[in-house]
């Protein structure tokens, strides 16, 4: 299946949020195992995803949550 940079974005922003209220993490805490601040967590809340942390988040994931990066952005939770 092919899928855009955009719906992938998406699913991961997706997937974030949903990991995040299925943990009952706050988004200090949220913030602390993806190795970002809480002020690039609110962005990615929002649907600003930072580029630039891209692989530093799906590494943090995988190691926190132990899903992979195709889990993140093909499909949603």
């Amino acid at each position: 299946m092919d899928y855009s940079v955009e719906k992938a974005i998406d699913n991961l922003i997706h997937n974030t949020m949903w990991l995040m209220e299925s943990r009952g993490l706050s988004k200090k805490e949220m913030a602390k195992m993806m190795g970002i601040s809480i002020s690039s967590l609110s962005k990615i809340e929002k649907g600003e995803f930072p580029m630039r942390l891209g692989s530093r988040i799906l590494c943090k994931m995988h190691e926190s949550f132990s899903v992979t990066s195709d889990e993140l952005m093909c499909r949603r939770f």
